[in-house]
């Protein structure tokens, strides 16, 4: 799991703090996810999610049993997360994992995070280094997105909400206009 230490501290939680359902993607991966009634205890954790990039909603939580991606949990199926696990309704919720229906996004370093953010005006460039996403109807809220070392140390990283958004793919965003004001500043809804 991602320790705050290990991630620039001012964006290490949600930007809304008193948005306890706004999840942070980065933060969740590799939390323990708890199957109330589970038949054996297995080590299971979150391993990915599954978003629809056309309406920008998370579908579902990608889970590893024993190292190997094997589950998916509908959102709805979730019933909490918090910081050292992800809570899902029981084990009738851990689905085989499938393709189609939305694309998979596995760890820190597959599809969205890492994607280019291209400005309509501007040709500044950018990338996704995390999203925010609502429990429980899995909408994204924000994006965090780097323009460089140098920049995000001196100007810090900045957020663009999913209004800015006017076209996302597992490869690159493109949104509105150039963010003017850093991470702290902005707060999705």
């Amino acid at each position: 799991m991602n320790s705050p230490d290990q991630r620039n501290s001012s964006v290490s939680r949600p930007p809304r703090a008193d948005a306890p359902d706004t999840i942070d993607y980065l933060t969740m991966l590799d939390t323990e996810v708890i199957v109330p009634d589970a038949d054996t205890p297995r080590e299971r954790t979150v391993r990915g999610v599954k978003i629809d990039f056309k309406s920008q909603r998370v579908l579902g939580v990608l889970v590893s049993e024993d190292g190997q991606p094997r589950w998916q949990v509908s959102l709805p199926e979730v019933q909490s997360v918090d910081v050292d696990q992800v809570r899902v309704a029981n084990r009738d919720s851990l689905e085989h994992r499938r393709y189609g229906g939305g694309r998979n996004v596995f760890g820190a370093s597959d599809g969205l995070i890492g994607a280019d953010v291209v400005f309509e005006d501007t040709s500044e460039k950018a990338k996704v280094r995390t999203f925010w996403f609502h429990l429980p109807g899995g909408a994204i809220a924000a994006y965090e997105i780097s323009r460089g070392l140098l920049h995000d140390l001196f100007a810090g990283r900045a957020v663009v909400t999913r209004d800015q958004v006017i076209a996302a793919s597992p490869e690159e965003i493109v949104v509105s206009s150039t963010p003017s004001s850093k991470l702290a500043d902005q707060q999705p809804r």
